[in-house]
């Protein structure tokens, strides 16, 4: 069988939200920058003739000063990103208010709000962010003097600039980032994304819904390397992968914990119907033909563990556990024989 990778299908949000947070952060530089950039500039320029300008620099230099210095404020804007840029967009359109209105050499700052949300993934958040700075022009305009070269030459700067950087941006990010989160060989996610997704899901959890993790090992696959070659065995590790996505939710995590296991993050599902689908597991993998038995284990949160690290030890014990009962001399596999054929 053939096995299709669909790139631009999957996104990864987790991935994600460490890269912009990350650009947040230098965002905050830049926007620091720029204000002390403009105080001198006024004072160079023009030391004693608005006050009132320079009483609005001053405040964009503290409020760029303290989103440096304040990580509290940081994860705050960053949770509540359409506030961040509404913040730009309120501190711009004074800016140019009194430094000249439509015709204010700080016009083209009202780009800055539109490149910062045109780097996330939103393209939505976006296009709403960009009819408000056009918005705060119009305003601008009507305030001051409405000259409509002022407004339709930077206007159309903000929307060409705001879509040119959103396409080349997270045209590339997203299949640079469904590889990171996928695994090459199977499509399943990867380990780091299973890590990264299960703390994302105990930090968010209502306590009272349950998440089930279950590990998967494969019995003597290494075997079928050995016999058959590792070629085979890819395929092998494939079919398993179909079989177990086949057996749970669209919206249920499936990860490449290892080599020859596999990790199942199972959410908001009770003990009962987490039992009867690893014994579904159990018996699908099995009737693939290429293994006598797999072990399986499976922790459940908060009943059983409240912590990342505790639970996934809880799960792999208990699959562990069951691996040294199938390694007893009554469940020894026969010898591997007309196993060739995947189905």
């Amino acid at each position: 069988m053939k096995y299709k990778l669909t790139l631009l299908a999957d996104f990864n949000p987790l991935l994600d939200n460490k890269r912009y947070l990350n650009q947040q952060k230098a965002l905050n530089y830049i926007r620091f920058f720029i204000a002390c950039s403009g105080v001198f500039i006024y004072l160079l320029l023009k030391p004693n003739s608005n006050p009132r300008l320079f009483i609005t620099l001053s405040i964009i230099v503290f409020y760029c000063t303290v989103l440096v210095l304040s990580p509290r404020l940081q994860l705050f804007l960053f949770r509540k990103r359409m506030l961040s840029n509404v913040i730009d967009i309120f501190l711009i359109f004074f800016l140019c208010f009194f430094s000249g209105g439509t015709h204010s050499l700080c016009l083209m700052t009202f780009l800055l709000p539109v490149l910062v949300s045109s780097i996330e993934p939103s393209f939505g958040r976006m296009v709403l962010i960009m009819l408000f700075t056009l918005a705060a022009l119009v305003l601008l305009g009507v305030f001051t003097a409405f000259d409509y070269i002022s407004f339709i030459v930077p206007a159309v700067y903000i929307v060409f600039a705001g879509l040119l950087v959103n396409v080349l941006v997270n045209s590339d990010f997203r299949i640079l980032a469904n590889y990171a989160a996928r695994d090459g060989l199977t499509a399943l996610y990867t380990h780091q994304y299973f890590y990264d997704k299960l703390s994302s899901l105990l930090v968010d959890s209502d306590n009272n819904m349950p998440i089930n993790l279950i590990i998967i090992d494969l019995d003597d696959f290494k075997k079928i390397n050995d016999e058959y070659g590792h070629l085979y065995g890819d395929r092998v590790l494939r079919k398993v992968a179909d079989t177990i996505k086949a057996n749970v939710r669209d919206s249920d995590i499936v990860a490449r914990y290892g080599g020859d296991e596999f990790a199942i993050i199972l959410s908001g599902v009770e003990q009962s119907l987490c039992d009867s689908i690893m014994s579904r597991l159990r018996e699908s993998i099995v009737n693939l033909g290429h293994f006598t038995h797999v072990s399986l284990g499976c922790a459940r949160y908060p009943d059983e563990a409240n912590e990342l690290y505790q639970l996934i030890d809880l799960a792999d014990k208990r699959m562990y556990a069951e691996k040294i009962v199938n390694r007893s001399p009554r469940n020894d596999p026969p010898a591997f024989t007309e196993r060739r054929t995947l189905h």
